[in-house]
């Protein structure tokens, strides 16, 4: 829940534009292209679906891997029949920081175990939907951290 003039707004998707900051209004936007998007409850509806269906893991087990990978998208949709997971982050003003881009590559192989996709969309400040490639993002990232360790030694 976001803060302006003191006071919070009604719901991040919903809130009115008088009180709205940028950052809700994009989101309204994005709800108002995407009907189907919903701004809360997103762990428990993904817990839920993939509990619902599982295919290689134990819920037990599921259950204590996702409880590790802590993350509050600003939208999400879940697509039982296709099994996947569409999360938007708007950036209006901060970008996603790498500890939430590693979160989500988490997410996306724990889902992937279960047979799931997970589709990250980032919104940029003009609105414009540029959908993220988590594992390319993660190839990206081992190789630069393995680049700064070869460079320490």
């Amino acid at each position: 829940m976001t803060k302006e003039y003191g006071k919070p707004t009604a719901d991040r998707g919903e809130a009115s534009p008088d009180r709205a900051s940028f950052h809700d209004i994009q989101i309204q936007r994005l709800k108002r292209l995407r009907p189907e998007l919903k701004t809360h409850g997103c762990r428990k509806a993904i817990r839920k679906a993939v509990c619902s269906d599982l295919r290689n893991m134990e819920e037990e087990e599921f259950n204590e891997q996702f409880a590790e990978i802590r993350f509050v998208p600003d939208a999400y949709y879940i697509n039982e029949k296709e099994l996947v997971v569409y999360i938007y982050e708007v950036e209006v003003s901060n970008p996603i920081t790498l500890d939430k881009m590693h979160k989500y590559v988490d997410l996306m192989w724990l889902l992937d175990n279960e047979e799931w996709a997970l589709l990250v969309t980032r919104v940029d400040k003009h609105g414009q939907p540029i959908p993220l490639d988590l594992f390319s993002w993660e190839t990206d990232s081992v190789a630069a951290q393995a680049e700064k360790q070869k460079s320490r030694d």
